[in-house]
């Protein structure tokens, strides 16, 4: 019997031990991701905020000034060029802002699922709830994603 508890005693010590590690590698593989992330929107970030002004504005004003083309507001004739010019300068703010935007909210989405497959992971290899709500807690401490100025 007190061999019985001693090795059941050992197998709670080398689960415990196992949880450990196994959730100390997690959190540095998760820190690591995001840092890279965050280095990268830090470098990035200046420009991502500026892209998408310069884009917008650009798309506001060529909408506004076919607008005012259209509706006769303007007293000068519309040249051929000019919609050369027009199609461009929209198509390409349209892009770039689809590009932007794109960009951040498919590598957040990304990485907000990360959770959910650790989640699944985690209920296959049979880990205890109270262990997953451990894990979650600690993956719910900082939100992962790109964050752009912050």
């Amino acid at each position: 019997a007190v061999e019985d508890m001693q090795v059941q005693m050992r197998k709670l010590s080398m689960e415990e031990k196992l949880f450990q590690t196994t959730c100390e590698l997690l959190l540095q593989l998760f820190k690591r991701a995001q840092r890279r992330l965050d280095h990268t929107c830090k470098a990035m970030g200046g420009l991502w905020i500026h892209l998408v002004f310069f884009s917008t504005c650009q798309v506001l004003v060529i909408m506004t000034a076919l607008k005012l083309h259209a509706t006769g507001g303007l007293q000068m004739p519309y040249t051929w060029w000019w919609g050369l010019q027009d199609f461009f300068h929209l198509g390409g703010g349209l892009v770039l802002l689809a590009a932007a935007m794109g960009n951040f909210c498919v590598v957040t989405s990304y990485f907000q699922h990360v959770r959910v497959h650790t989640l699944e992971i985690l209920t296959k290899a049979g880990c205890p709830p109270s262990r997953q709500a451990s894990v979650m807690g600690l993956l719910a401490a900082r939100p992962l994603g790109m964050h752009v100025l912050f």
